[in-house]
């Protein structure tokens, strides 16, 4: 769809100023707004031709106009302009953010709870996705006489512990033993190997001992499992209900989509290597989101790991602005899990 610059001129002003206004914009508005020494009959046909085009909406007949899904996706890729936070703003954040904080669990519910007050907007953070993850380090605590606790730490800096109970007597050498064992065979593998087919292999190198550590490598293999599990945070469902653009309906359809449906998770799993997307209503193929478009972005982990955080809300919303404090927020949270895995 090629449109001349007077075109794009107008529609890049419709949607600024729908967006900082919520009202609909007229051709009259335009003239004082656009310096192009034009008619207000002269903009009244662009603005004609741009709703043929489908890219603005009449919400009624004497009404100005409004951009459409259609509309946006033209405005974010080609006329969205960039917004710089300022260093009082960066500082905010960073004071907000508690960047002594050494819990990567903790972390990304910090940058939930924060971006979810910043923005008044629901907001999604995941746990690293991990593309090649590996057990870093595995270590078995005794608890009581039949009982001890596995830690297991990811190359991601992801840190999971299970609580287990064992048949045999939890004496100190078959526990030294055993972190030998799990150590030898486990660090550095990926966590993605460990199924139980690879652990019976281990098993039956290990010969009569495999059969004492039976309960240890089941108690492996589950907590491997959850390592390997994306964790989604969840925090500002409720700033949908406060805000005009959503009636109370639709408000609660939406929070009961993001609360219960196995499918939101897809809808934040970024594949291709660009940092940040934004989808616009109808093309997210949901119904209780054709009103609300999603940003994301990742923040990267160990260079081959990342993680998403993703901001919800109306299809009126400043993407510009937004998009600006998310990416800030994602580079802080990258470089201190990186940190925190290098051990500074």
């Amino acid at each position: 769809m090629e449109l001349s610059d007077r075109k794009l001129k107008i529609l890049s002003a419709v949607v600024n100023n729908y967006i900082q206004s919520a009202e609909p914009i007229s051709s009259k508005m335009l003239c004082e707004l656009l310096n192009l020494s034009l008619s207000s009959a002269t903009i009244r046909n662009e603005l004609a031709e741009l709703t043929e085009l489908g890219l603005l909406e009449q919400p009624h007949t004497s009404a100005g106009r409004v951009p459409s899904h259609l509309g946006y996706r033209l405005y974010i890729n080609k006329l969205m302009g960039k917004y710089y936070l300022t260093k009082k703003s960066k500082e905010y954040i960073n004071s907000i953010l508690d960047l002594d904080e050494i819990d990567p669990e903790i972390i990304l519910k910090n940058v939930t709870s924060l971006l979810a007050n910043m923005t008044n907007f629901a907001v999604v953070c995941t746990s690293v996705c991990a593309q090649e993850d590996y057990i870093k380090n595995v270590k078995l605590i005794k608890f009581g006489k039949y009982t001890a606790m596995i830690i297991l730490t990811t190359s991601s800096g992801l840190v999971k512990n299970r609580l287990f109970r064992c048949e045999i007597l939890l004496r100190g050498n078959i526990l030294e033993k055993f972190n030998n064992i799990l150590v030898e065979k486990f660090v550095g593998v990926s966590l993605k190997e460990v199924t139980p087919a690879f652990i019976q292999t281990i098993a039956a190198s290990l010969g009569n001992l495999a059969f004492l550590m039976t309960d240890v490598f089941d108690a492996l293999f589950e907590i491997s499992k959850l390592a390997s599990k994306t964790d989604v945070y969840f925090d500002g469902q409720t700033n949908l209900l406060l805000n005009p653009e959503y009636d109370q309906k639709s408000a609660i359809k939406l929070m009961k989509f993001f609360n219960y449906s196995d499918d939101i998770l897809d809808l934040f799993l970024l594949d291709d290597d660009n940092k940040t997307h934004v989808f616009i209503g109808e093309e997210l193929h949901h119904e209780e989101l054709d009103q609300s478009s999603i940003i994301v972005t990742k923040y990267i982990v160990d260079k081959v790991n990342y993680g998403v955080i993703g901001i919800v809300g109306p299809t009126r919303m400043n993407y510009t602005k937004l998009i600006a404090n998310l990416e800030y927020i994602a580079s802080l949270v990258g470089n201190k899990l990186n940190n925190i895995l290098d051990g500074e």
